[in-house]
């Protein structure tokens, strides 16, 4: 799904619908703990990750050239982390 409608209360709703979510997500967005919500391109370093769960929805955070957030409720923390190390390692 697309950032521009994606939230971590539309991402639990279509779960209990039998929808699994994954996307890019807003971090300006109500429900984002401000943990994430907090973090900017100035206070990560390239390549650090930031990641919580609650239950099936997952939020990842990581800085590359700017901050990027996903949210999914298929895939967990550490699979959405292999992949981004994984894509960095062959860029």
């Amino acid at each position: 799904m697309d950032n521009f409608y994606n939230s971590p209360a539309l991402a639990r709703y279509l779960k209990t619908l039998g929808f699994d979510v994954v996307g890019t997500l807003r971090t300006n967005r109500q429900f984002v703990p401000r943990e994430l919500a907090e973090l900017t391109k100035f206070n990560m370093k390239r390549g650090q990750i930031a990641g919580l769960t609650s239950g099936d929805v997952n939020l990842l955070v990581w800085r590359d050239e700017n901050i990027v957030a996903t949210i999914s409720t298929y895939h967990g923390n550490e699979t959405s982390i292999k992949r981004y190390i994984k894509a960095m390692c062959s860029s």
